[in-house]
């Protein structure tokens, strides 16, 4: 693999201090990063999943402009498409049926665990998102298993880690993550955090996915906020990726019903300032702002004031200027 894949990988794992320490150079260089993150909201129960087939096209269009490919059209470049789990992997029907129509590329399917020791051109790591058949798996040992088995590393997800290092360094030229941010995995939200040198300009995402990280949800403080329906059919509201672990709700922005962002102080519209909805925040206990009349005319008030009650904020500011335009 190259120098970039060989970067992110070694820097991941070795996050776990316990990890034995190897100092590797690569004999392929590459001047831009390569690995791409394709961040795309997950199909609803459906066997065909659109975001490999885009990762696809455009493994398709790299492998056809290769100098190698160009002097024999025979030589296919070979694609890993990777889960943590066979659930995660698409059924053969699909596997066979891109094979043909992707004539650049010869691609086969594998959990991680059996591709170890194999290597292909490209590399597609399925099934980045949370939870107990996510990656990392969040599924937990029966406990007289974990009483046999060697003791556990301490460090989180250590295991797990040593494992996403084998999916990404499976890879000879390019590695594509792919993931919804709605419900992330782990994993991807650290290189996103942690400023990696990922490929985060090769797909065009919608706002959403774009600013996972300021529609969290403010109650639980994990998960971000999704869109979904009202039972009567009345429009749409938004509300925890993890219900009912989490029943937060709000409403969409009043002019657009586009979803509220949260950045510093204010709640503004997903698509501000195209739509100049926002909302401040309270600067002592994070709830909305309202606007208020009193005897020297208008302020702002928290909405959780309830007098002189014991859970009432009575936080008041006489004004707050709009956001910036590049909020």
């Amino acid at each position: 693999f190259n120098n970039s894949i060989c970067d992110i990988a070694s820097r991941f794992v070795l996050e776990n201090p316990a990890q034995i320490k190897k100092s590797l150079t690569t004999h392929a260089t590459a001047k831009h990063p390569a690995v791409s993150l394709l961040r795309q909201k997950r199909p609803d129960k459906t066997d065909f999943d659109e975001r490999i087939n885009r990762v696809l096209k455009k493994i398709n269009q790299l492998a056809k402009s290769d100098d190698q490919f160009q002097a024999d059209s025979k030589k296919e470049k070979k694609v890993f498409l990777l889960g943590r789990f066979h659930r995660n992997l698409p059924n053969k029907r699909l596997v066979k049926a891109w094979n043909k129509q992707f004539s650049a590329l010869k691609i086969e399917s594998y959990t991680i665990h059996t591709s170890k020791g194999l290597e292909a051109n490209y590399v597609v790591v399925l099934g980045l998102e949370g939870g107990k058949h996510g990656f990392p798996s969040q599924k937990m040992s029966h406990p007289l298993l974990e009483a046999l088995l060697p003791s556990q590393d301490d460090f989180m997800y250590a295991e797990e880690r040593r494992l996403f290092y084998v999916a990404l360094t499976r890879a000879k030229q390019r590695v594509y993550l792919i993931s919804d941010m709605a419900n992330a995995s782990d994993f991807v939200v650290e290189l996103l955090d942690d400023m990696y040198p990922l490929e985060l300009d090769e797909f065009k995402i919608d706002r959403a996915q774009k600013y996972y990280n300021h529609i969290r949800c403010p109650e639980c403080e994990t998960g971000i906020l999704v869109a979904r329906e009202k039972k009567k059919g009345n429009g749409k509201f938004y509300g925890r990726s993890y219900y009912p672990l989490c029943d937060y709700t709000e409403n969409g922005c009043p002019k657009c019903a586009s979803q509220w962002r949260r950045v510093g102080r204010y709640k503004v519209c997903l698509d501000y300032p195209d739509c100049n909805s926002w909302i401040p925040l309270c600067s002592k206990c994070g709830a909305e702002m309202v606007e208020r009349e009193g005897s020297n005319g208008s302020f702002w008030g928290c909405k959780n004031y309830r007098g002189d009650g014991e859970n009432s904020c009575q936080y008041t500011k006489e004004e707050i200027p709009p956001p910036s335009p590049q909020t």
